[in-house]
C-alpha cells in the first residue's frame, strides 16, 4: 500500500523521517552498548580485580531487574511529560553511568552503574522510541518500526567492533571513557 504522506511535499513528511533517524541513533547507541558491548569487558574486569565470572555477571542481572521494574514508571512518565525530555533524561543517565564505569574499583560500584544503565534504558529505550514513532507515523508505521528495530542489531555489530579495537589499543578504562563520550554525544544530540 502506498503511503501518501511519504510522497507529498509536506515538510512534516520529511521531518518525521528525520525524527526516525534520531530515534534510530538513540536506540542504536543505547542497545548497542548495554546489550551487546558491555559483556566484552567481563574478562578485563576479572583480570583487573580478580573477580569471578559470577561476580562480574551479577550486575547484568541487576540491569535487567531494574530495567523491568522501571519500565512501567517510564511509561507513566511518557504519558504525562514530553517524550523528548524523558529520552534526554535517560540518555544523560546512561552517559553518566558509562562515565563512572571507567572509574570503578569495587563490585558494588559496578552494580550501581548497571542499575543506572537499566533505569536509563527504560527512559530512552524501546518504549520511549515507540511512543515517539507512533505519534509521528500514522501511516508507514510498520516500515518505520522495522527501521527502528534494525538499530539494535546495527549497534550490536558496530559497537563491539569498536570496543574490541579500543581494548587492544588503550585498555578497558580509556575505552569505556571514549565509549561514554561517543554514546552520550550520539544520544543527546539525536534527541
Amino acid at each position: 500500500m502506498n503511503d501518501p504522506q511519504t510522497h507529498s511535499k509536506n515538510p512534516d513528511t520529511f521531518r518525521r523521517w528525520g525524527v526516525l533517524g534520531g530515534l534510530f541513533m538513540i536506540y542504536m547507541a543505547s542497545n548497542g552498548i548495554t546489550m551487546h558491548t558491555l559483556p566484552l569487558l567481563y574478562p578485563e574486569l576479572i583480570e583487573t580485580f580478580g573477580w569471578s565470572e559470577t561476580q562480574v555477571t551479577l550486575p547484568a542481572t541487576i540491569f535487567f531487574v531494574i530495567g523491568a521494574f522501571t519500565s512501567p514508571p517510564a511509561g507513566w512518565l511518557l504519558d504525562r511529560f514530553s517524550p523528548r525530555i524523558i529520552i534526554l533524561s535517560g540518555s544523560i543517565i546512561m552517559a553518566a553511568a558509562l562515565t563512572f564505569y571507567a572509574q570503578i574499583s569495587t563490585l558494588w560500584q559496578l552494580v550501581v552503574i548497571y542499575g543506572l544503565l537499566g533505569a536509563g534504558l527504560s527512559l530512552c529505550g524501546l518504549v520511549s522510541n515507540m511512543v515517539v514513532l507512533s505519534s509521528w507515523f500514522s501511516t508507514a508505521r510498520g516500515r518505520a518500526t522495522g527501521i527502528l528495530l534494525m538499530a539494535s542489531s546495527l549497534g550490536g555489530t558496530v559497537f563491539p567492533l569498536l570496543v574490541g579495537q579500543g581494548l587492544l589499543a588503550w585498555g578497558w578504562r580509556d575505552t569505556v571513557s571514549i565509549v561514554a563520550f561517543a554514546t552520550g554525544a550520539t544520544m543527546i544530540f539525536s534527541v
